[in-house]
């Protein structure tokens, strides 16, 4: 398992670096990125972890390619803020300044008439990146 630090927040994933999705994610949004490669049941010679660490590292070059232009374009930006604008004023702010304690929060839950669910929009998140990293991955191999 590979230890990757996202602003402060520790998780473990096991990362399989031929996704260039995640290469692209990590990048973006990572202050580091750990580079592994592993043997596997049907590929444990040294010229299978040779050809993973080739793999891996052209995923992560084409990666940062990905994520250096959805920087660039400000592609997540609006929607970063339009998603997390509840933080800035009303209970949001209070949680997100320290204001707000269990009883605070269990009010105010207990006041509302009605909750309103919106929408992630992962899939079309996903669908910008995914096009994103054709739209890379094609100027790459025509260049």
């Amino acid at each position: 398992m590979n230890t990757i630090s996202l602003k402060n927040v520790n998780y473990d994933h096991q990362v399989f670096q031929e996704k260039v999705l995640i290469a692209s994610l990590k990048q973006h949004s990572s202050d580091f990125v750990i580079f592994d490669a592993k043997t596997r049941r049907a590929s444990f010679t040294d010229e299978d972890l040779f050809y993973a660490h080739i793999a891996g590292m052209d995923s992560f070059a084409l990666g940062l390619k990905v994520a250096n232009r959805l920087i660039e374009d400000r592609v997540f930006d609006a929607f970063i803020e339009e998603r997390y604008s509840s933080y800035k004023e009303g209970i949001g702010a209070d949680i997100v300044s320290g204001k707000a304690d269990f009883k605070s929060l269990e009010n105010y839950i207990l006041d509302k008439k009605e909750i309103t669910n919106q929408s992630g929009r992962l899939e079309q998140l996903k669908n910008t990146l995914n096009h994103y990293i054709v739209q890379e991955a094609y100027q790459s191999v025509n260049a």
